[in-house]
């Protein structure tokens, strides 16, 4: 990805987060060999999930706390989408993408050593997976 997106506000610019989108969709679709059916199932399900979180962070109304929770249940409820509209064969791979991306969220970026299987660490399997805002309005690096 371009270095000059990690460095956009949170602030919600369609053309911007489209592009995020569609950015995240060749990602699943290079890494899982997606269809293009497959794609647009999930570009449509990333865009709905990318509204529900704006609508969310607009809310002024909500707690900093309930704000968060509330995002992570979009985003869990976003990677149970996506899975659905993968094959059996697709389906473990996307699990380590996600896994992947949590690590280095939970992480700070450095893979657990015991838990990390060899060579999953290239810079292929290590890019975030599709659908996951950051939880903090910020990319996940």
């Amino acid at each position: 990805m371009p270095s000059g997106q990690s460095a956009q506000s949170p602030s919600p610019a369609p053309h911007s987060s489209n592009s995020n989108i569609d950015d995240q969709v060749k990602i699943l679709a290079s890494e899982l060999n997606l269809t293009t059916d497959q794609q647009d199932k999930v570009k449509t399900i990333l865009t709905d999930q990318h509204q529900q979180a704006m609508t969310v962070v607009q809310d002024n109304s909500m707690s900093r706390e309930d704000k968060l929770s509330k995002i992570h249940s979009l985003r869990e409820a976003t990677i149970s989408k996506v899975r659905q509209t993968l094959t059996s064969d697709q389906q473990p791979k996307f699990d380590q993408m996600i896994a992947n991306m949590q690590q280095r969220q939970e992480g700070g970026g450095a893979p657990p050593s015991s838990t990390t299987p060899p060579g999953s660490n290239s810079p292929s399997s290590t890019t975030p997976p599709a659908g996951m805002p950051p939880t903090t309005g910020k990319p996940p690096q």
